[in-house]
């Protein structure tokens, strides 16, 4: 992925030589512009954040309950009156 620099070929034609899409191409000879030889270092695919993950049911001291699931037995509407 150096060899846009050094040899002056395009996004395209590095793609073409190694079989990856030219997005690729740009998107990591930018990261070894930024972070050096660690731009080829493997990456987490872990999402930084689950917003629709079910909470943790913890306690006022910290510890935690578990798991916050619903029983469909149950009926969690609230009564009037």
């Amino acid at each position: 992925m150096n060899g846009c620099r050094r040899t002056g070929l395009s996004y395209g034609e590095v793609a073409r030589r190694f079989g990856v899409s030219k997005g690729l191409v740009h998107k990591v000879h930018h990261r070894r512009l930024e972070e050096g030889d660690a731009a080829f270092e493997p990456r987490s695919r872990r999402p930084r954040s689950s917003p629709n993950r079910t909470p943790t049911v913890t306690t006022h001291d910290g510890n935690i309950l578990g798991e916050f699931t619903l029983d469909p037995t149950r009926d969690y509407q609230r009564k009037n009156g």
